[in-house]
Parts: C-alpha cells; structure tokens; sequence
C-alpha cells in the first residue's frame, strides 16, 4: 500500500472511531449536565480546569518528542518507547501529587476537592496513553487508537448511565471516568504489544536527549495551554459554580471538536517531518493538502455552530443550559481557529522554529491571562469566552 494510501486509510479508519467515540461522549455529557445540573457540571467543569492547569507542567512537550523521535530512520522503537515512559511518570507522579495536595488548601467545596484527587488517576492514565499513541502514529496504525479509545467511552457510557440510575453522587461519576481512561490505556498497551516490547526504563543519557529535544516545545505548550485552561479556572475563582457551568457546558462541546485536527495532524506529522528532510516539493503539497482538508472542516462547523448554538446546547445539556448557547457562538469561532492553528504549530515543529516561537507563545499567555484577570471579574463567563477566541 502506498504511502497516501495508508494516510488516507488511516484518517478514514480515525474518523469513523473518533465519530462513534465523540457520539459517546457527547452523550455522556447529556447525561451528566442534565443529571449535575449547571451547579454540579459547575463543580465538575472546576476539577477539570484546576488540574488542566497543572498538567501544564506534566507534558513538556514529551509527546511530540516521542514523534519526533521515532520517526527518525531506524530508530530503536522498544528503547525509546520505554525511556519516554520511564521519563514521563517520574514527571507526571510527582506534578498529580502537588495538585492533591493544593487542592485541599483551596477554598473550594469538598466535593471538588475530594474529585480532584479522583481524577488525578484519569490525568495520570491519560498521560501515559499520549506517549503510547505515538507507536501507532509512526507505524500509521491508528485504528488501534480508534478501538481503544472506543472500548473506554463504552465502558464511560455503561458507567456513568449505571451510577445515574442508582442515584449515586459526584465522587462515583468521576471515578468512572477515571476508570475509562484506565481501561483505553490497557487496550493501548495490549495491541502495542504487536509492534515492540512495552516496559519501563530508567535512561539517563536518552533522557537528557529528550529534554534538550522537547523543552522549547514543553514552554510553548505551557504558555498556549495557559491561555486555554486559565479561563475555566480563573472564572472559577470568581463566580459561583453554576456560571462556571454554564461556561463549562459549551466549553466542553469546543475540546470535543477541537481534537479532531489533532487526531488528523499527528497522523501526518512523521511523514511532514520526513519530507521536510529529504523532499521539499513533497513536503508542501503534504502541507497544502492538509490545510485544505483542516479549512474545509472548519468552515461549516463554524458556520453551522453559530447558527444552532442554543439549540445545540439545548439539545445536548437540557434547557438548564440554554443560556450556554451565546457562549458557544462565541467559542465556535475559537474552534475554527485551532483547526488552522494547531497545523502550523505542529510544522514549527517540523521545521525546528520552537525556540523563536517560544516568545510569540509567552506574548500570547501574558495577554491572555491579562485580558482575563481584567474581563472575567467584569464580566464574567462572555468576559472568559471572547478572551479565549
């Protein structure tokens, strides 16, 4: 099979899991907003936010790195793969533990307390199964990905649908979920088992290499994903949990949507950054190709999102949120720009430009975190959502 031909099959076999897997999960956010109700999804929305906030210090570019790494030519898959996760849990571990701990200090609700520590295990799993998709990514086996991540939804679905008839509280909610993302990471780890040996490595030496490698990629994500998870958690420390919700709601609709071109773009990367050092003509018409597929999907999502929002979010969360459906037009429009967005950050990547980059990110995360600590006490959740686009 020829390599556009295994692109093309891959990106289908991704789009037709990630369809089913977004079906999921948007229900299990019907579910759950119309169960919580906007305080409790408010609560939840807050958990999120304040460890999103601290994982930016887990990532550090790691998963790009491990692209990046085993793309190279005749890379030592077993090696790397196993120094990468070594690397990534002594990182992950002792970041998940801070935040516990912080939570707690916090004057927040028990609830949300008690909850951060729950899905601190859902962060932990999740960061390990970033660096085990990479696997899949450079063997262009994504369908693996696709099935694993749908055996967890399933089980998220069975779950969460199961505690909210038996009436149980928040803490069950977000230990299902937590137990989802485990269970993604064990099929993850089993069907890696087809490629190369999956164990863990303490590797001083390879480790240095990574870090030399990712740590400007490591700032700039810190410095976007300040942007993009300050407002949840800022707002939370302004307003009552039932606007925090009723932001969340939409907020969630637009991650949703948002890790579509991820999904798509890491399918390409390693043959970008192949390209890039051996066939230049090549690699812009990749590059031309893959901006139009990403323009053509944003377009109508941005159009049509706008248009329907309130009752999109009133379809999806219950009339509770219909006052969510303003702030997802506005988020739709944030949408659209990731879409393009997220496809030249990564070819910064591909053309080692990080560290220039580094100060167009920096500028970004300041005049961000500026805007919101001026509109969101003002102005509350529109304050958080036109800050954001």
């Amino acid at each position: 099979m020829s390599l556009t031909r295994k692109v093309a099959y891959n990106a289908a076999i991704q789009m037709i899991g990630k369809i089913a897997s977004v079906g999921i999960g948007v229900f299990v956010v019907a579910m759950m907003t119309r169960y919580l109700r906007p305080e409790g999804y408010g609560y939840y929305t807050t958990i999120l936010a304040f460890l999103q906030t601290f994982g930016i210090l887990t990532d550090f570019g790691l998963t790009l790195t491990t692209v990046q790494f085993l793309a190279a030519p005749n890379a030592n898959t077993e090696k790397i793969l196993g120094a990468m996760l070594g690397l990534r849990i002594v990182t992950v571990i002792p970041v998940l533990c801070i935040a516990i701990i912080a939570g707690f200090f916090m004057r927040y609700a028990p609830v949300v307390q008690v909850g951060i520590a729950i899905l601190a295990f859902e962060f932990f799993a999740l960061s390990i199964t970033q660096i085990i998709t990479s696997l899949f990514q450079r063997e262009l086996r994504m369908e693996f990905v696709a099935i694993a991540e749908l055996v967890g939804k399933v089980v998220l679905l069975i779950g969460v649908y199961t505690a909210i008839k038996s009436g149980s509280d928040m803490t069950i909610l977000l230990a299902i979920i937590a137990l989802a993302s485990i269970t993604t990471l064990t099929a993850l780890c089993l069907f890696a088992r087809r490629f190369t040996r999956i164990h863990i490595t303490i590797d001083f030496p390879l480790w240095k290499k990574f870090l030399a490698t990712s740590w400007p990629i490591g700032i700039s994500i810190a410095f976007n994903l300040l942007y993009l998870k300050g407002d949840t958690f800022i707002l939370s420390l302004y307003r009552g949990p039932e606007e925090v919700g009723i932001y969340g709601a939409p907020y969630r609709v637009l991650e949703i949507l948002a890790a579509s071109p991820y999904l798509f773009i890491g399918l390409v990367f390693p043959v970008l950054r192949s390209t890039w050092l051996s066939d230049k003509e090549r690699f812009a018409r990749i590059l031309q190709k893959s901006f139009d597929a990403l323009a053509l999907l944003a377009l109508p999502l941005v159009v049509g999102g706008a248009l329907l929002a309130t009752p999109i979010m009133t379809l999806i969360a219950g009339p509770a949120f219909a006052p969510s459906g303003p702030l997802l037009q506005i988020l739709i429009v944030a949408t659209g720009c990731i879409f393009i967005g997220a496809l030249f950050g990564h070819i910064v990547l591909v053309v080692e430009k990080q560290r220039p980059m580094i100060w167009g990110y920096a500028a970004l995360a300041v005049l961000a975190i500026t805007g919101y600590l001026i509109f969101i006490p003002r102005y509350g959740a529109l304050g958080a959502a036109w800050m954001t686009v």
